[in-house]
């Protein structure tokens, strides 16, 4: 019979050709490989009494050092758990962020759009923008218009309400607007690409100012009582009187 040092069961140690064990009545003869047992048994104790000393240099019984060491190895899980959650929520989310704004102008880039030349499509131009949105005004407004970027752009417009073309007026200075106006403009670079129409409504309504006449004064009396007293009295002298004018005349 092989010689145990320590039961499997219950870990009690065993004297030399011992059968049963002492403590919890195990029959080491159903053990197949009791060297192998054997061996085991050593790892087990060998593990205690390692836990045992690190418990005593950290200052703790041996069974508060086992709780804390579990509840440090759960503390861990949990951080690696809720870690790979958040993981996931903020792949899920960019996920979504860009599957619902694919192919839209989510950076406040300029307007586009792809002209269409003798059924076949030309690269896109930025649209030209006005200094001046559009609206209703009371007084006349100086729009100015401003070029997209690329190679030697040009813009047209009209004023008319038909829509530009190569041939429409080649914006050059600010337009002056006095009344109802339609503005539509394209850009043209030097290859023929074009950009879409730009349109903007104008309506402008000025209030019209309020006329006065010229007052009008009416010259004095031509005389007044003193001046009569004073002919009177000098009849016979040299007198004067005021005419309609205002100017005085001498007589002798």
């Amino acid at each position: 019979m092989n010689d145990l040092r320590f039961c499997p069961t219950c870990g009690a140690k065993l004297e030399n050709d011992e059968r049963f064990c002492g403590q919890c009545g195990f029959d080491t003869e159903t053990i197949e490989n009791f060297d192998g047992m054997t061996q085991l048994n050593d790892q087990q104790k060998l593990v205690e009494d390692n836990s045992n000393l690190q418990a005593i240099d950290s200052g703790q019984s041996p069974k508060s050092f086992a709780q804390n060491k579990t509840q440090k190895k759960s503390a861990q899980s949990i951080i690696i758990i809720l870690s790979v959650a958040i993981g996931c929520f903020i792949l899920i989310a960019g996920i979504a962020f860009w599957w619902f704004n694919q192919g839209k102008n989510i950076f406040g880039k300029a307007e586009t759009s792809v002209a269409v030349v003798n059924g076949e499509n030309k690269a896109s131009l930025s649209l030209p923008s006005y200094s001046v949105n559009e609206g209703s005004y009371t007084a006349a407004q100086n729009i100015a218009i401003i070029i997209p970027a690329g190679e030697e752009v040009q813009v047209f417009y009209t004023i008319d309400g038909t829509d530009p073309t190569a041939k429409a007026t080649k914006y050059e200075t600010p337009i002056i607007l006095q009344t109802n106006t339609t503005l539509k403009s394209i850009a043209i670079d030097k290859k023929g690409n074009q950009s879409g129409i730009k349109t903007a409504t104008y309506t402008i309504v000025i209030p019209q100012t309020a006329t006065t006449q010229p007052q009008t004064t009416t010259p004095a009396a031509a005389t007044n009582a003193d001046e009569r007293a004073q002919f009177e009295s000098n009849i016979n002298g040299t007198w004067k009187v005021r005419d309609s004018s205002g100017f005085v005349l001498y007589y002798t």
